[in-house]
């Protein structure tokens, strides 16, 4: 927003608007089964056609309204990174309780995620606020020494 000379898609509300939407079906179109991408961009959506509103017959000051995207898409990350977060602390404490309750320690334990995203699951980004995260050990005393993935995606080529 703050780059001299702007860009073109700053100049009105229609060009950012269409800017905006071509973005928005992108990302959607990147990851379709991915049910968070998808509520995350209807989310955004709605956030700009809200703005797209106009106000006394004004046209919407499409830089208050690229700062009013940036702030959801910045709650959304937010949000994603706390269910994340909860999720994985309870998926370590159901795996512990599973191995303790089949005679093990719960300790040390080799987790492996098997899963379409692949190495994403353990990216740097997931290792600290993704569903592999308390697994680790390395990242905020999870309960694995070693934590792999598999990935059960399409191969090409």
């Amino acid at each position: 927003l703050a780059s001299v000379p702007p860009p073109e898609w700053l100049a009105s509300s229609a060009a950012f608007a269409a800017h905006v939407e071509g973005v928005l079906a992108h990302l959607y179109t990147a990851r379709p089964t991915a049910v968070n991408l998808g509520v995350a961009t209807r989310r955004l959506s709605r956030v700009l056609a809200a703005g797209l509103q106009p106000t006394a017959g004004a046209e919407a000051d499409v830089r208050a309204l690229a700062a009013a995207l940036v702030a959801e898409a910045q709650a959304v990350d937010a949000e994603d990174v706390g269910r994340n977060r909860e999720m994985s602390r309870w998926g370590g404490e159901w795996l512990v309780e599973r191995v303790r309750a089949a005679g093990g320690s719960g300790d040390a334990l080799r987790v492996m995620t098997v899963c379409n995203t692949g190495s994403l699951a353990t990216s740097v980004r997931a290792a600290f606020h993704g569903a592999a995260a308390p697994f680790a050990r390395g990242r905020g005393g999870g309960v694995a020494d070693c934590l792999g993935c598999r990935d059960t995606g399409l191969r090409w080529g």
